[in-house]
């Protein structure tokens, strides 16, 4: 099992979460948007953590991430869904 958790800003820390996930041995990855870290295949991950950002949703010119998330998170929806 592989856990993806995204940051969007340097003030955003899975603080706990990474603390458990490491406590129960599971496997996780932390991806930082703000640096550009592109998001990886969405069958490539068993569970996603998003993280709160300071910035709105509606701020794609500023935060052109935004915008790959938006569509990650979209594809990542449906496939969760066809079950």
């Amino acid at each position: 099992m592989t856990v993806l958790i995204v940051k969007h800003a340097d003030c955003e820390e899975p603080d706990v979460i990474e603390d458990c996930l490491s406590q129960e041995t599971i496997s996780y990855r932390i991806l930082s948007l703000q640096h550009w870290d592109h998001l990886p295949r969405v069958d490539d991950l068993h569970h996603v953590v998003l993280l709160g950002r300071p910035m709105n949703v509606r701020e794609e010119e500023h935060y052109p991430f935004l915008e790959e998330e938006d569509l990650f998170i979209r594809r990542r929806s449906r496939r969760e869904n066809r079950f």
